[in-house]
C-alpha cells in the first residue's frame, strides 16, 4: 500500500504517535502514584489535638526554631568570610537549612489545622 501524504500531515502524524507513547510511559505512573497520594494524604491528615498539647508542640517547635536561627546566623557568617566565593559544602548547608527550615514551616502549618481547624481542612 502506498499512499502520498504531505509533509504537515507526516509531522502531524508523528507526534500523534509520539505522544501516545508519552501517554503509556507516564500515564501509567501518575495513574499509580495519585491514588497511593491520596491515601497517604488520607493517613497523614492532621487530627484534632488539644490545647495542652498544642501548647507543649508548640514550644517544641519554638525551640527548634532558635536552634535553627543560631544555625542560620552561623552559615551567614561563613558566607561573608568567604565573600563572593562559595564552596560545595556550603552551598549544601545553605540548600540543607532551606530544607530544614521548609520542613519546620509544614510542621507549623499542620499544627495549626490541627488546633485552629479542628483537623478539617
Amino acid at each position: 500500500l502506498h499512499i502520498q501524504v504531505s509533509i504537515a500531515v507526516y509531522a502531524i502524524a508523528l507526534f500523534a504517535l509520539l505522544g501516545w507513547v508519552f501517554l503509556a510511559v507516564f500515564g501509567g505512573v501518575g495513574m499509580t502514584a495519585l491514588p497511593l497520594d491520596l491515601i497517604m494524604n488520607w493517613v497523614h491528615r492532621p487530627r484534632p489535638i488539644s490545647l495542652t498539647e498544642y501548647a507543649r508542640t508548640k514550644e517544641k517547635l519554638g525551640t527548634v526554631c532558635r536552634r535553627m536561627t543560631e544555625k542560620g546566623m552561623i552559615i551567614e557568617e561563613e558566607q561573608r568570610k568567604q565573600g563572593n566565593k562559595i564552596t560545595k559544602k556550603l552551598s549544601m548547608k545553605v540548600n540543607d537549612f532551606k530544607n530544614d527550615v521548609l520542613r519546620l514551616e509544614a510542621t507549623f502549618k499542620r499544627l495549626e489545622k490541627s488546633y485552629k481547624n479542628k483537623g478539617e481542612s
